[in-house]
């Protein structure tokens, strides 16, 4: 008999998030978060102005991680959907990039805190966020 161990899971659509500003992009990052914390798992992020999507979805990943015991599977869905949808708007393409880097670069960091059990990301295209 198998015994299939359950790991909390990070479910992230990144197909709604969209802006025409670097500010609506972030805070549409955010709502995403603090969405997905609260339906999936009932935590509640505080959130001001000068915190940042990347810092919030951070506390996302260790909250979770500390409240049920156990490493956190990230999944996220078109995760170049921001980006895309900011190549329309001249100027915002760059610091969209920006921005989504250091999002994105919070997996590093959780895995590297060991946080992370596994992380899947999809899209359509590939891009070098150095």
């Amino acid at each position: 008999s198998v015994t299939w161990k359950e790991f909390p899971v990070i479910r992230l659509d990144m197909s709604g998030v969209k802006g025409i500003t670097l500010d609506e992009i972030n805070d549409a990052l955010k709502r995403l978060v603090k969405k997905s914390a609260k339906d999936s798992h009932g935590i509640f992020l505080e959130d001001n102005a000068k915190r940042s999507a990347a810092t919030l979805f951070s506390t996302y990943i260790n909250e979770l991680y500390y409240r049920k015991k156990e490493k956190v599977v990230v999944l996220i869905d078109e995760y170049d959907n921001p980006i895309l949808s900011s190549l329309g708007t001249p100027g915002l393409a760059t610091p969209c990039k920006k921005l989504m880097a250091g999002f994105y670069k919070m997996l590093k960091f959780t895995a590297a805190q060991n946080w992370i059990r596994f992380r899947y990301v999809t899209g359509i295209t590939h891009f070098r966020l150095a």
